[in-house]
């Protein structure tokens, strides 16, 4: 254990079965030897996605949210066979419903930002590839949602 606490290994004399084999140093050895691990896994800055596909849903949903659900009592009335023609009727204009999904897709791409941001726990350069996929989809879902 004495030997292990001076190579650098922990000092209770517990050690990994993979450390004591000569396999590599997990990520927090390697950060305290001074290396430099730049990678972070695909699934980790997955993450960051997150926002981006829930504000995409709410996008998708907001016309029949916006424009069709107000019509629900008539709707209901006409189901059971009553008129509903004095029922009331709420329902918004299509540029609002538009610039609503627009708004939404903005606010979860720059929300996908920044949450890869703190996940990847790097510089914006490193994390430009992620950063442009991201634009590349919120681009995508733009011209297929607000339209």
């Amino acid at each position: 254990a004495a030997a292990a606490a001076a190579a650098g290994g922990d000092s209770g004399g517990f050690a990994l079965a993979g450390a004591a084999a000569g396999a590599a140093p997990s990520r927090p050895a390697a950060a305290a030897a001074g290396r430099a691990d730049a990678s972070v896994p695909f699934l980790s800055l997955s993450y960051g996605y997150l926002p981006l596909v829930w504000g995409a849903t709410l996008s998708h949903y907001l016309p029949a949210l916006l424009e069709e659900a107000g019509a629900i009592l008539p709707v209901a009335a006409a189901t059971f066979g009553l008129d509903g023609s004095g029922l009331p009727r709420l329902a918004a204009d299509h540029a609002v419903t538009q610039f609503l999904q627009g708004a939404v897709l903005l606010a979860s791409a720059g929300l996908s930002l920044l949450l890869t941001r703190k996940v990847g726990s790097r510089p914006w350069l490193v994390l430009t590839p992620q950063c442009a996929t991201i634009l590349g989809f919120t681009a995508e879902l733009w011209y297929l949602l607000v339209r």
